[in-house]
């Protein structure tokens, strides 16, 4: 009697899922679609246009602090001199009415005389170039009784010389421009032969000429340029390697203030502006920036001048920094940029006076490299949905091309209008499909055959048990 109640109880117990299993596979009111997905070759909608880089405009700040970092260098008071920046970051200061040489490694603020008279003769009025190498090249210049057309070389920063040529191709002169050309090469600008005690008409040049061999020969690049003749003007090599030359005396004796480019190196010449802005002048200095803007200053055309000017694209339109600098009003006076972005400012004449002071000015730098960006990102207006339209971009800014992440679009929702270019077909999923088929599964999760083994089991269980029992 006992097994038999067992056997009863097992069959019970070993029943119960099975009833249960087959509760669950019941229909039931509450059912979930489950959709049919289909693969279809629809059209890739990309919602992109290029992306326009809004560059900000620099900030113009004052000319920053021009601070006086030397107000009695040991060098001789002077104008009409030649400084330049060697690699090392030193300032080479020469000539002047002098043959010395001196050297400042502290941007002026302390010099040290490299040479007290060095072979080639006393001048001012001459032009000089560094070379990467460190080494100079010095070129012409008024002795204060003659013009020279000679050519100097040095290797140690001034220290020692070697004549290259006695008499350059181009005629004696002074009052020129001479430019260092990312080749290396040297290019030599217009200038005068005019005594200034004489009474001689001006003579004036507006050649070009080139040497290859640090000063050794000279190539005439052009005998006329389209620039007026002049001398007592200035002129940079900008980053692109074109040239812009403004300002300076001209044939008449007056002072002028246009700008002038060359992309050719030298060969030929487009007017950027007949008046730059600033009051027209001669004997002024001026720089070029690492940002690639230009900074002129000083200079005198009947009035002294001791602004200070600045023009962000090649020379065409100008801005005021500074109208009355720190330092005194000036011409005949030597600029030039350091390797942290200063200007170090040296020297010059009030006509009444001759200096030997330096400065130092802390200008706005615009470099781009180093300016947080700010962009957008425009859309292409779509005839589906009027409000996704392309914000106005700015003129100036830069297209760049992108990579764009597509928005899928099913094709019965596409507008027919879309540009083709902008489109492309690839296999994609669209949009899940309403029209589904009636395949019902119940809301509850369960595991797959539990009751069909459940089932079993109890079968053969109980037949254990029956054979037992007997």
């Amino acid at each position: 009697m006992r097994e038999k109640c067992l056997l009863l109880l097992a069959c019970l117990i070993l029943m119960v899922p099975v009833a249960a299993i087959n509760y669950q596979y019941n229909p039931i009111s509450v059912v979930n679609s489950v959709p049919v997905v289909t693969t279809t070759t629809v059209p890739i909608v990309y919602k992109v246009s290029n992306v326009s880089f809004v560059y900000p405009n620099p900030v113009i700040t004052p000319s920053g602090p021009w601070t006086e970092i030397n107000a009695n260098a040991p060098w001789s008071p002077r104008a009409f001199f030649s400084g330049v920046v060697v690699p090392d970051g030193s300032i080479i200061l020469m000539g002047g009415g002098h043959n010395d040489v001196w050297r400042s490694k502290d941007s002026g603020t302390t010099w040290s005389e490299v040479t007290e008279s060095a072979p080639w003769a006393s001048r001012n009025r001459f032009s000089s170039v560094a070379q990467p190498d460190g080494s100079i090249v010095l070129m012409g210049g008024w002795t204060g009784s003659t013009f020279l057309n000679d050519v100097w070389w040095s290797p140690d920063n001034g220290a020692s010389w070697t004549q290259m040529t006695a008499n350059a191709d181009w005629s004696p002169r002074g009052d020129f421009c001479s430019l260092l050309m990312p080749d290396g090469s040297i290019l030599l600008m217009g200038g005068d032969n005019i005594n200034p005690l004489s009474s001689n008409p001006d003579t004036n040049y507006n050649d070009v000429w080139r040497s290859v061999d640090n000063g050794i020969r000279w190539t005439l690049v052009t005998s006329n340029a389209e620039w007026p003749p002049r001398s007592h003007f200035s002129a940079g090599v900008m980053p692109d390697g074109s040239i812009v030359l403004m300002g300076g005396l001209s044939n008449s004796g007056n002072p002028m203030n246009d700008v002038w480019r060359s992309t050719d190196e030298g060969a030929t010449w487009k007017l950027v502006t007949p008046d730059a802005g600033w009051p027209a002048r001669y004997g002024e200095s001026s720089v070029v920036m690492p940002d690639g803007s230009i900074v002129i200053m000083g200079g005198l055309n009947g009035n002294l001048f001791n602004d200070v000017w600045r023009s962000t694209d090649d020379g065409t339109t100008w801005t005021e920094l500074s109208a009355n600098a720190a330092w005194s009003a000036r011409y005949g006076q030597a600029s030039v940029v350091m390797p942290d972005k200063n200007i170090v400012l040296m020297g010059g004449s009030d006509i009444g006076n001759i200096y030997n002071d330096v400065w130092q000015g802390v200008l706005p730098i615009s470099n781009l490299l180093d300016t947080s960006v700010g962009f957008q990102i425009p859309v292409v207006t779509s005839t589906t949905d009027p409000e996704n339209t392309m914000p106005a971009s700015n003129n100036s800014a830069v297209s760049v091309t992108t990579t764009a992440v597509p928005e899928i679009m099913p094709a019965s929702t596409m507008a027919a209008t879309v540009d083709p270019s902008a489109t492309v077909s690839e296999t994609a999923t669209p949009d899940i499909s309403t029209n589904v088929t009636a395949n019902l599964v119940p809301s509850e999760t369960i595991t797959p055959g539990f009751g069909i083994i459940s089932g079993f089991g109890a079968i053969a269980v109980i037949l254990v048990i029956r054979k037992r029992v007997r």
